[in-house]
């Protein structure tokens, strides 16, 4: 089972999501024909949203690389104790390093990109390459552009091609491990960055940095 490191203390003064979605309420507040379940995209033409037909070989990939992935993840979880359940996050945008410090003060650093931002009540789902200019940083941004330019010239990669999608976290965490994948990055994460919004994230390799 994977644990999630949970940030414990004020949200960091960087990298904040001005996304605010739909209101929250106690129940999902999902979209159209959407019930939680597959992946949806925001159609540009009739503003609807329609279920994709995923292609076998995409899915294939998923699952493949989703071991992988969670596998390397666990790793670093485990060799730098970011899954005590205590201790912080932040981002330093200027420098491209996402900073973890351990409850004990001790730090580790990685390169980072900022893959997408989910909202928990509508499962919205908006990848950082269709972002507004100015949300994030140039640096952060390149881990999202380098998929969608790959998912480009792959041709069956569908959920790459539509800025806006309706997934649940299951499906979130895929394409995260998709983004990871592509850049080499050994690590994914997620952290609450409003009332209702995360971000996920594709770390690079972690090093201690004190």
């Amino acid at each position: 089972m994977r644990k999630w490191w949970k940030k414990t203390q004020a949200e960091p003064e960087t990298e904040t999501d001005p996304w605010d979605g739909d209101p929250v309420s106690d129940a999902p507040q999902f979209r159209g024909d959407y019930e939680g379940e597959g992946v949806w995209y925001e159609c540009g033409n009739c503003d609807a949203i329609h279920e994709l037909d995923e292609a076998p070989s995409y899915r294939g990939l998923i699952e493949d690389l989703c071991k992988s992935v969670s596998a390397s993840t666990q790793a670093a979880y485990d060799q730098f104790g970011i899954g005590s359940g205590e201790g912080r996050w932040d981002v330093i945008p200027d420098e491209g390093l996402f900073k973890f410090t351990n409850a004990d003060g001790r730090m580790c650093i990685a390169p980072y990109g900022v893959v997408s931002s989910w909202n928990d009540q509508t499962h919205s789902w908006l990848w950082a390459w269709a972002m507004p200019e100015g949300w994030i940083s140039p640096t952060a941004l390149t881990v999202c552009q380098a998929l969608k330019a790959r998912a480009d010239g792959e041709g069956d990669w569908d959920p790459v091609q539509y800025g806006t999608l309706f997934v649940n976290e299951h499906e979130a965490w895929h394409l995260t491990n998709l983004a990871a994948w592509v850049n080499d990055m050994p690590m994914v994460y997620r952290a609450k960055v409003n009332e209702m919004n995360w971000h996920y994230f594709a770390i690079g390799k972690l090093t201690w940095a004190n």
